[in-house]
């Protein structure tokens, strides 16, 4: 199981085009603990960086490019599998 929050995002138009970027804080919760229950604490967590940058297809704005990077080393807290 894993939950995201995005951080504040920038928007910034290039050739006609937008490209949203921000810092995204993600947690993940490992099968193998489940017996701890829905409740307990995330095994591990990490910051990372996602750009995307988008297509106009039938008059909507479409991701066309997603990139997503660490931002803090790949766990910023507790250990991934």
């Amino acid at each position: 199981m894993s939950a995201h929050v995005l951080g504040r995002s920038t928007i910034r138009w290039n050739n006609g085009k937008p490209r949203i970027s921000a810092y995204v804080t993600a947690w993940h919760w490992l099968s193998s603990n489940k017996e701890a229950g829905d409740s307990r604490p995330a095994d591990w967590t990490t910051i990372g960086f996602a750009e995307d940058e988008f297509e106009k297809f039938d008059d909507r704005w479409l991701i066309s490019r997603r990139s997503v990077k660490p931002a803090a080393g790949l766990a910023a807290l507790g250990s991934p599998p």
